[in-house]
Parts: structure tokens; sequence; C-alpha cells
């Protein structure tokens, strides 16, 4: 069921961020002075949000030529990296209430930081905590494993990372063109590998009975094999 929301929640996740060939992220109107300044941005989540954060630190020091990184929020509180007001730190978190994602987010605000969270739940505990919030739009995840969550993770944070290098100049107008275009494509793009659910069934039968699977991947897709494993 949630898997096959996906298209539906993709188009959930770019309404009123997409305008012409422009991405506009409003939402980050009250943190663009800490964007302009910032130095370095430090991602936090756990888990499946682990792995979308670890794209969007990909895509931000692609877009934005600025230091990010990504880590679990279990290890930040007790190896926290240098914290101050030029640190940006932006938490990912599905249901906003995971509890070592929040610990950190606490730690960096009392450090100075600005925080900008990335969720799926309105009223949750990170928004409280958190400078501006990107919500995922996607709609309630009854699944164990993440499936329209995941996928509108990843989406939020690349359109996050484009808005942050636009609003420090770094992100030319054809570059943003392509990835608005690219982003209208998606929910498209969803439901076509939806039609594939037949051979995935064929393999899965194939293959039900195997001691073991390797996940094969390399940058961007480097996560996406870590999520298929877990």
């Amino acid at each position: 069921k949630e898997m096959h929301e996906q298209p539906m929640a993709l188009r959930s996740t770019i309404a009123g961020r997409l305008h012409g060939d422009e991405l506009r992220i409003e939402e980050l109107a009250p943190v663009l002075d800490a964007i302009a300044r910032a130095d370095r941005i430090e991602l936090v989540a756990c888990g499946t949000a682990g792995y979308a954060a670890s794209v969007g630190a990909y895509a931000l020091q692609q877009w934005a030529g600025i230091p990010a990184r990504w880590t679990i929020g279990s290890e930040f509180r007790y190896s926290p990296p240098p914290l101050d007001e030029r640190a940006l730190v932006i938490a990912v978190t599905q249901s906003g209430e995971t509890a070592d994602t929040l610990a950190p987010v606490r730690l960096a605000r009392e450090r100075g930081c600005t925080v900008i969270a990335v969720t799926n739940t309105v009223g949750s505990a990170i928004t409280r905590d958190s400078d501006a919030v990107l919500f995922l739009q996607a709609g309630p995840e009854i699944a164990v494993v993440a499936t329209k969550t995941f996928v509108t993770q990843v989406t939020t944070l690349v359109m996050l990372a484009a808005a942050i290098a636009k609003a420090r100049g770094r992100l030319d107008p054809a570059t943003e063109r392509e990835l608005v275009h690219g982003l209208r494509a998606l929910p498209d793009a969803a439901e076509q590998a939806l039609e594939m659910a037949a051979p995935a069934r064929d393999l899965a039968r194939r293959y039900v009975n195997a001691k073991g699977f390797m996940f094969v991947g390399r940058g961007i897709t480097y996560p996406v094999a870590l999520e298929g494993a877990l």
C-alpha cells in the first residue's frame, strides 16, 4: 500500500515548491541569514533517515560548495563536532519524535547553531526545537520498512540542498531549470517503476531461499544500497 502511494506522495512533496523553472522553499525565510553565514553543515538522523541524509550531504557539497556530512544521531552527542553559530544543523526524522535525533538537536541549539528540521509529522517534538521546518507532506507511513517516506526524504533534502546553494549564489539558472524539470518528472517515473512489480515478484520467488545478499553502490547510490540491505 505504502509503496503504491509513492507517486502521490512525491506530487505532494514538490507541491508549492516548484514555480515555472524556479525552486522556491518559502519555509527557509526565517533562516536565510544563517544559511548565508554558515561555514559547514551537519546532518543528523538515524536509520533510514540517515541514509537519506547522506544523499543530502552529497548534494550540498556538490551544489553549495560547503563542507557537509551526516552523523548517526546516537553518536552525535558523544563525539560532537565543533558547533557554533556558523554551523547549520539539518535534522531528519520521519516521526519527528526520534529520541536519538532530538538530543543532538538540543545540544546544537545550546551551542548556538541554527536548526532546520525535515520531518513528516506536523506538531511533533522536532518542530518545536527547530528554527525552520520542511514537511515531507507524504501522509502517514504505516509500514515498518520506510517506503514513501524514504523517497520523499531524499526528494525534500535534494530540494533543500538546491535552495541552500541558490541562497548562497551557487546554483546557476541552467542547473536549477534542469533540477526542477527532473523533480516534476519524478511522480511519473515512480509510476513506471511500480510497473516492474511483476518481475520483482518473480525474482523474489527465485531467490527467497538464498543465504545472503550483497548490495553494491557508490556515490549517490551507496545510501540506496544501504537502505536496500536494511
